[in-house]
């Protein structure tokens, strides 16, 4: 592939690839490079955050608050509903 594009023959300093649709992407998920309790712990706030989306699709926006934002002026909630 490369003698077939580099034609020029100049000097080269950087040739990257990309790959893209390896997934159908349909739920992506970070994976870790470090210690299985760092993915309990993720896999712990990934269950955290789906339990409150469910409570804020049945309830509304306003219907739960993480703590450590209480104190600061930040709308939580979805663009359409604010």
């Amino acid at each position: 592939l490369l003698e077939e594009l580099w034609k020029d023959k100049r000097p080269l300093r950087l040739m990257g690839i990309a790959l893209t649709d390896l997934s159908d992407g349909s739920e992506p998920v970070q994976m870790t490079m470090f210690r299985e309790e760092e993915q309990l712990n993720r896999e712990k706030g990934q269950k955290l955050d789906r339990a409150v989306d469910s409570l804020r699709d049945k309830y509304g926006s306003g219907i739960i608050t993480r703590g450590s934002l209480m104190k600061l002026d930040i709308k939580v909630g979805r663009k359409n509903e604010r």
